[in-house]
């Protein structure tokens, strides 16, 4: 057992001990026999923890050999263990009160070995894998409104493609038609209506243009291997092997590698269905590969894929049907009405006034353009107004075109107390021209720095429902993964088109360089130098990844304004810390930090 396995299984065992110890504690008796057996956990606790110091150190592949020749040996820890474990069995007899207690306690082979390799599958499923398209799916599904997209399953088109009739269905849609989140219900309902047939699998693929860098071929096609072996018991030993091969090496499986062991996955089944979202977001290499591995006619696999408008020849694949997708008024009006059943002033207005209600409808369904956020922005703009009467008007100036109906959102934010608007607006910053998405968590922590500040003031975070309000419904909660996100992604084409914020880089640049000048890592340098990984975990640290990653990214695309703060910053005298370059080379994503060498630093970055 190598690297992270024995790792691992090292954790593992000392879960189980530690856990052991607690229950033989609850057992209501002092007799020998509890001593005894209680003596004997403790003892593998000891050996365990030994083991696991040992694990965690450094070595190379020869000085590991030796390790785990002296680990098995005569004499060895893992033999003392045993022999620990073979007392704590032995006074376990008939007369024994807790028998049946401390029997399921250090049932090793039925519970703790079961866990063991759960935990190992689990890891290599994830090494393989880094991107969560379960955790995309839940996230997408969350904005249903309920009986929307009813008709997508009633369609010819959808129901000769889940019969098999066609291998490959595209459904094509303008930019907030709702495709996404259809891609999603599909999923749910096929998975839901075969979920007790184990020779059908349901894959689900989502897309995203903010994500491109994470979003290559060989990422997503082990996306889609994860979600084929995810329920699996065991993973097949030519996927092990892989791992085992590539572990070894410290590399990356190939494209050509994941599509090998995709394929022995599907052939296993009668029947796989890959519902692949947002295709026209993937660069044109990628939508390529994707599209002639999954429509490969030897597979047993019908293949769905939502996209905007774009030609055939684009696909490099043979369409066998295409559904043209929509947000139908029907849906609209469902998603209108539950708009207005949930907003207090427009419910209260609605149900003192006749014909209001259809007149919304009537109204904001004409301007929609039968897309879902247009009609979410113009709920938005009858939920401000304080009388029936400015509802009225505000229904007969709605705007059609896009960016007409994005600069009245924007009016409205601007139109807000100024301190509400600039809240608003370092959001809109920090959400359209962040590298990665941040938890809400941390979005306040950097909203709440300043600059010149040595600490962190936590009565300066603004809470999550004034962050949504400010924002007039242009910014919105991803509920399983607690992040915020544009409206739209065409707002922000919008926003960066129209340069709307044209000192975004160097304001995040400004508050990393801040936060990384704080007190608090000062002082964590005394104690550990090199190393403020613990820091990381923190609550009052949760900016620190980030910014330690990507500060000197954003002063680079700030285009030189704060060059004098940047300085300051790098110039030797107060202490600061940065993610070490020598880390950044070796992938290994660990929160190693520094002190700040100056302008060899700069240097690196590329900061002249």
């Amino acid at each position: 057992m190598e690297g992270v396995g024995l790792a691992a299984a090292v954790v593992t065992l000392l879960e189980f001990f530690t856990h052991s110890i607690g229950l033989i504690d609850n057992i209501k008796s002092n007799n020998n026999d509890k001593k005894a057996l209680h003596q004997a956990a403790l003892g593998s606790r000891a050996i365990i923890t030994l083991l696991k110091a040992r694990t965690d150190e450094p070595s190379n592949g020869s000085s590991r050999r030796k390790a785990m020749q002296t680990l098995e040996g005569p004499g060895g820890p893992l033999e003392e263990m045993h022999n620990a474990i073979q007392e704590a069995v032995t006074v376990l007899t008939p007369s024994s009160s807790y028998k049946r207690k401390a029997t399921r306690v250090i049932d090793w082979p039925n519970n703790a070995k079961a866990k063991l390799s759960e935990r190992l599958q689990r890891e290599t499923i994830n090494w393989f894998s880094p991107l969560n398209f379960n955790q995309s799916h839940k996230e997408i599904l969350a904005r249903h409104c309920e009986g929307t997209g009813d008709w997508l399953f009633q369609s010819a088109e959808f129901n000769e493609w889940a019969s098999g009739k066609s291998k490959t269905l595209w459904c094509t849609g303008i930019p907030g038609a709702g495709k996404s989140v259809l891609a999603a219900l599909i999923q749910d309902h096929l998975q839901r209506k075969f979920k007790t047939d184990p020779q059908v699998r349901v894959v689900g693929i989502y897309l995203d243009i903010r994500k491109e860098e994470t979003y290559t071929s060989e990422n997503i096609l082990a996306g889609i291997w994860s979600q084929l072996v995810q329920d699996q018991d065991s993973l097949r030993e030519t996927a092990m092997a892989l791992y085992r091969h590539h572990q070894e090496r410290r590399t990356r499986p190939s494209e050509r590698e994941i599509i090998s062991i995709i394929k022995e996955e599907l052939h296993m089944y009668d029947q796989t269905y890959i519902i692949l979202d947002a295709l026209d977001e993937a660069s044109e290499t990628r939508r390529s590969t994707l599209c002639s591995q999954l429509t490969d006619s030897t597979l047993p696999v019908s293949l769905l894929m939502t996209s905007r408008h774009i030609t055939v020849a684009k696909l490099n694949t043979t369409v066998t049907s295409q559904l043209e997708t929509r947000a139908s008024d029907e849906d609209l009006r469902k998603y209108i009405r539950r708009q207005i059943s949930t907003n207090e002033t427009l419910h209260g207005f609605v149900a003192t006034t006749a014909r209001l209600e259809n007149s919304i409808l009537s109204g904001v369904v004409s301007k929609a353009g039968a897309m879902f956020f247009a009609a979410a922005l113009h709920m938005e703009t009858l939920s401000r107004q304080t009388s029936i009467k400015g509802v009225r008007n505000a229904l007969k100036n709605l705007p059609i075109e896009l960016d007409h109906i994005y600069d009245q959102a924007l009016n409205r934010v601007a139109s807000q107390p100024p301190e509400h608007r600039r809240l608003a607006e370092h959001i809109f910053t920090w959400v359209t021209y962040c590298y990665r998405p941040l938890s809400i968590s941390t979005l306040q922590q950097a909203l709440a720095i300043e600059p010149g500040h040595k600490e962190l003031d936590d009565e300066a975070k603004p809470d999550k429902a004034t962050m949504l309000r400010v924002c007039q419904g242009l910014v919105v909660t991803d509920y399983h993964s607690e992040t915020l996100r544009l409206v739209h992604y065409t707002f922000e084409n919008n926003l960066v088109r129209k340069e709307r914020l044209p000192n975004a880089h160097a304001e995040i640049a400004r508050t990393c360089m801040t936060y990384l000048a704080f007190d608090l890592f000062q002082a964590s340098y005394q104690e550990e130098p090199y190393s403020l990984s613990l820091l990381v975990c923190s609550s009052r640290c949760l900016l620190l990844r980030y910014a330690s990653h990507f500060w000197a990214s954003h002063v680079l695309a700030s285009h030189e304004i704060i060059r004098d703060e940047v300085y300051a910053f790098l110039n030797p005298g107060p202490r600061v810390y940065l993610k070490s370059p020598e880390n950044f080379a070796d992938g290994s994503g660990k929160i190693w930090l520094r002190r700040n060498q100056g302008f060899s630093t700069a240097a690196f970055y590329g900061l002249h």
